[in-house]
Parts: structure tokens; C-alpha cells; sequence
């Protein structure tokens, strides 16, 4: 385990006490080690906190480098699903499907993943008009952009025996022309499994990048440093700790959760309709 270290001036217990309070939680170090504590404070770098099962309330600080993965209630206040195991955003969907094997969903799931549009989601230009017409900004900017985070070819992983599939997907968000949030692309997995009348759908290990609409470069969220949790590139996590633009966040983790509800709807379709495919006459 790491060395501890007291947070014992007067004015850094103050702080330590005034924002996030009696936030329960585990931290797991890089060593492995799981603390079970309560966060009194985060920032971007620094995490002040004091251990559950210590009747003393002593508070520590530890620095986040020392730090792989955070499981608290900032991630709950989001709305997002975070899996238990693996502190991930994770977007689950388990169903039963009568009559289909799970090779037969397999075949199916790799036709529908041939479908590359379906896994490249755009939310639109809206905002985008007005900065044309006040500093001459086009949607032809962002063309290169785009690109970067275009899923080409969305299935990147297949086990044709275990019946699995592992594919890409990308999003583009535009959050607005004078907002805290302007332009941000979220690429992450989409993960299959299949048994016989039964499917299992994930999506998860997300990340983020985050643009001015105006310049077309990497903007980190309203702090000076582009580092830490707000910074412009970072998993979709650690936005969840970032402190800045909690309004406009709010619609962008919305839209993500629409946008991946609408993906694994798409999906059921498709088994509806291959369904009715094979049927025969």
C-alpha cells in the first residue's frame, strides 16, 4: 500500500471538509489495494479522504497518480450505468429471443455490424449556422476531424466458437456555439455474446475528445491546464469527476444514453426482420 499522508493544516482540513462530503466509496490503487472510504474533497489532482472503518475520521490525501480506479456516488449522480466490477461506464442489455440459436444470432449480428453508418451517430449541426454567419466558420472544418473517430470497420474482434463479437462505435455531440460544452466525439466497444434464445449487449470502455467549434482544436473543459479530469481528452470517467460545465454535461450524457439505447434497438430490429426472413413458406 502506499504511504498515507496526513492532511493536518488547519486550512487544508477546512477544504477537506467542504464540497463533496460523506461520499462513500472504493479506491483501487495500482497496487491492487481497495480502500473503502468516504471523499471528503477531489481535484485534479489530489484526492482527500478518510477511511470508512475509522471511528478517528482521520483525513488523508493521496495523489491521483497512485490511483487506478475511483467507484462513488459522483459517478451515480450522472444517470450513467457503472459496472460494479470494473468502474466503467457500461451500458448492459440482456434478452431472450424464442427459436434462435446462438450461431444463428452470431451470423446476424455480424451482418447487422456490417452496417458501418449505424455506428458512426451524429447529433447534427444545430448551432453551427450561427457561427457561420458571425466568424465564417463551415461544417467542411471539421471534415478532418471527423474522420479521425470514423468507424470504418466496426467489428474488431470475432470468436467463432465462443460466439462473440467485439465492434467500435463513434459519436459526434454538438453542445453549443458559446457553452462550456462545444464539440465532443465519443468512440468506445460494443460487445456481443450469444447463447442459444439469448444475447447479452454492451457497450463500454468509452472515451471522449472535446473541440472548439470555432478553431477546430482540443479545448479542455473551462479550466486553464489541459490535465485532469476536465481535460480535452480523457475517458468518459473521468469527465464524470471533472467539477466544470454540470448543466451541459447533464445533456451530453443524455444524448449518449439515447444515442446507445436507440444503437441496441436497432439491433432488436434487425432480429425481427432477419427473423421474418428466414421464415418458411
Amino acid at each position: 500500500m502506499c504511504k498515507l499522508k496526513i492532511f493536518s493544516l488547519t486550512i487544508g482540513f477546512f477544504l477537506c471538509n467542504a464540497l463533496i462530503a460523506n461520499a462513500q466509496s472504493t479506491i483501487t490503487l495500482r497496487s491492487g489495494e481497495v480502500l473503502r472510504v468516504i471523499i471528503n474533497y477531489s481535484t485534479d489532482e489530489k484526492v482527500c479522504y478518510s477511511l470508512v472503518d475509522d471511528s478517528t475520521h482521520q483525513q488523508y490525501i493521496l495523489d491521483k497518480s497512485e490511483i487506478l480506479q475511483i467507484n462513488d456516488k459522483l459517478f451515480r449522480s450522472t444517470g450513467l450505468p457503472i459496472d460494479d466490477k470494473t468502474n466503467l461506464v457500461t451500458f448492459t442489455k440482456v434478452t431472450e429471443v424464442d427459436s434462435l440459436s446462438a450461431k444463428q444470432l452470431y451470423n446476424f449480428a455480424k451482418e447487422w455490424m456490417s452496417n458501418e453508418q449505424l455506428f458512426n451517430i451524429d447529433a447534427g449541426t444545430k448551432g453551427m449556422a450561427t457561427m457561420e454567419f458571425v466568424v465564417g466558420v463551415s461544417r467542411a472544418n471539421f471534415s478532418v476531424i471527423d474522420n479521425l473517430y470514423r468507424v470504418k470497420d466496426v467489428i474488431t474482434y470475432k470468436d467463432d466458437e465462443a460466439y462473440k463479437l467485439t465492434g467500435g462505435f463513434s459519436m459526434r455531440y454538438f453542445g453549443g456555439s458559446l457553452g462550456c460544452v462545444r464539440v465532443v466525439y465519443i468512440v468506445g466497444d460494443i460487445k456481443l455474446q450469444f447463447k442459444d434464445e439469448k444475447y447479452k449487449v454492451e457497450a463500454t470502455n468509452m472515451s471522449y475528445a472535446h473541440y472548439n467549434q470555432v478553431t477546430g482544436k482540443e479545448i479542455q473543459f473551462n479550466v486553464m491546464s489541459d490535465k485532469g479530469d476536465c481535460a480535452s481528452k480523457n475517458p468518459i470517467e473521468s469527465l464524470l469527476y471533472c467539477q466544470q460545465c454540470k448543466n451541459e454535461k447533464e445533456k451530453l450524457y443524455k444524448f449518449l444514453s439515447e444515442e446507445i439505447e436507440g444503437l441496441f434497438t436497432s439491433w432488436n430490429k434487425f432480429i425481427k426482420i432477419k427473423r421474418t426472413e428466414n421464415i418458411d413458406w
